[in-house]
């Protein structure tokens, strides 16, 4: 009897472990989400003209949307700037997303970061084709709440659609490919 009492506690005892473990996750992920990106800075252009932001963050590694397809690959990415250099608008949710086109026209979620938002930066026009910059990131239900805190989604409807993939680009930078 003394054998079953001793077994049922140290079994009982691992689920407290789990739990810490997946707190202190959730609180590392949930930490991520919410860091500042890196300062931009104006470059002028030698007559003396601005020209649009540039990330002063880590260079972007150029990618296509078959590797942002592949889950290994894209899931290698995490956190890192990535560059897109031309690819397909599908349609926008909400005032600061859109989703681009993927390999047998799956769609991928943009979201544009603060600095394009603030500034008024309009969403690109669907179905045009757009370079982007930006740092691909792990879609957790902290960073959909904190999108639906901010006004970023704006019913229930726009959240059960953007929590589509696991992954998602947080755009510094979007202009017409090509440009």
């Amino acid at each position: 009897m003394a054998k079953t009492d001793a077994g049922k506690r140290a079994g009982g005892g691992s689920w407290i472990s789990v739990t810490v473990a997946v707190v202190a996750v959730a609180a590392f992920f949930g930490w991520i989400a919410t860091r500042e990106p890196p300062q931009s800075v104006a470059v002028a252009e030698p007559n003396g003209s601005a020209v649009d932001t540039v990330d002063t963050g880590a260079p972007a590694t150029v990618i296509t949307t078959e590797q942002l397809s592949e889950t290994a690959t894209a899931r290698s990415l995490i956190g890192q700037n990535v560059e897109l250099e031309s690819v397909k608008v599908l349609d926008h949710l909400g005032p600061q997303m859109f989703w681009i086109e993927m390999p047998g026209g799956a769609p991928y979620l943009v979201k544009m970061d603060e600095a394009l938002v603030s500034s008024g930066r309009a969403l690109p026009q669907r179905e045009g084709l757009v370079r982007l910059v930006g740092r691909l990131l792990e879609k957790t239900p902290a960073v959909l709440d904190s999108w639906t805190e901010s006004g970023a989604l704006e019913s229930a409807d726009d959240r059960s659609l953007a929590e589509f993939g696991s992954t998602f680009i947080e755009a510094r930078r979007v202009e017409p490919a090509g440009g």
